[in-house]
Parts: C-alpha cells; sequence; structure tokens
C-alpha cells in the first residue's frame, strides 16, 4: 500500500514539473514566440519573414522556456523599440519572432529584419540573445555553430547542450513547408 502511494505521489510530481516547464498557459500579449528551424540551410529561394510568419501561425507551441524577468524584459524593451528603424537593405529571414502584433525576423547571417525583409539595423546582441535563450543553439551541433557570426563574436552560449535530432533525407534546398517536424515553435514567459 505504502509503495503504491509513494508511486502515486511521484508519478503526480513529475506531471507537474513536465506541465510547468514545457506546456504552460501563456498569455499571447506577455509571451515571445520564436520559430526556427533545428537545422541550418540554405536555399534556392529566399525565405521571406512575411512567409515565416503565416507558417508560425500554424504551428503549435513546442515548448515554453522561462526567462530571467531582466532578460526577458531586455528582449520586450528591444520588441517595442525596434519597429520604426528600418532600412531598404534586404535581410533574407530565417527566424520568425512575435510579441502581440509586433513581428519581425532574424536573418541569415547577423540581420533583423522587418515583416517586409528591411534590415533594421539593431544591434546583433539581440539576434544572439533571441537565437540563445529560444534554443536555437541548442539545436545546432558545434560544428554547425561556426557558420554564424554572432557566435564567432558573442561566442558559445555557457549553457550550450546540444539536442541530437535528426535530419535524414533533408535536402539543402527543402523549403518550410517540405517537413515541419524540424522546425521549432517556443514561447519565451518571464520567470515566475
Amino acid at each position: 500500500m505504502n509503495k503504491g502511494l509513494i508511486i502515486v505521489f511521484y508519478a503526480l510530481l513529475c506531471a507537474g514539473c513536465l506541465g510547468n516547464s514545457q506546456h504552460r498557459e501563456v498569455n499571447h500579449e506577455d509571451t515571445i514566440f520564436v520559430m526556427y528551424h533545428t537545422y541550418i540551410y540554405e536555399t534556392s529561394i529566399a525565405e521571406k519573414c512575411r512567409d515565416l510568419s503565416e507558417f508560425a501561425k500554424s504551428l503549435d507551441i513546442f515548448q515554453t522556456i522561462s526567462l530571467e524577468q531582466d532578460t526577458f524584459d531586455s528582449i520586450e524593451s528591444f520588441i517595442n523599440r525596434h519597429k520604426e528603424k528600418a532600412n531598404n537593405n534586404y535581410c533574407e529571414a530565417r527566424i520568425h519572432v512575435q510579441m502581440g502584433e509586433v513581428e519581425f525576423c532574424l536573418g541569415d547571417m547577423d540581420c533583423i529584419c522587418d515583416i517586409d525583409d528591411n534590415d533594421i539595423n539593431a544591434s546583433t546582441w539581440y539576434n544572439y540573445l533571441i537565437k540563445w535563450k529560444s534554443g536555437y543553439y541548442n539545436s545546432l551541433d558545434k560544428d554547425n555553430l561556426q557558420w554564424d557570426p554572432l557566435i564567432e563574436y558573442y561566442g558559445i552560449p555557457k549553457d550550450y547542450v546540444h539536442e541530437e535530432i535528426a535530419h535524414e533525407g533533408l535536402m539543402l534546398d527543402d523549403s518550410i513547408e517540405d517537413d515541419d517536424s524540424h522546425i521549432r515553435k517556443v514561447a519565451l514567459v518571464r520567470e515566475q
């Protein structure tokens, strides 16, 4: 009898822990959503931020990640400030970011672009911070990290742990519609 109660207790405890870290209910106005591919890719046709935005709407949240309040507030402040800085320099979208009505994309190198793929001349620190805190860097092995100029500049995140993700059968020019099992949408929230 005691063994049965212990098993039930641990099962409920584990279920509660998983629920808080993986699929916590999110307030959409106070959440930063990030969608990214779990591999580095090149395409023959440029990905558009608006296309990534539409695709992100069809995805469920893969994981909810709690950020320290200072980190979340820093990213939120950047998102609220970036809106009016777009210029006409082109930036090819790779990672979609949304908070409330504000949407933008992180580019293929170190640029950040508005929904119309215009470079917004933002600090590379926020590009790096969003990739780091969303788990994007953990989806890449160390050999692939070397291709990101932000890793060269800022270094590998101190809490980097590579997640082994199978990518069999993917061609270098596969588009986002071809295989959404290698695309993640995460929700970044303030730590409570």
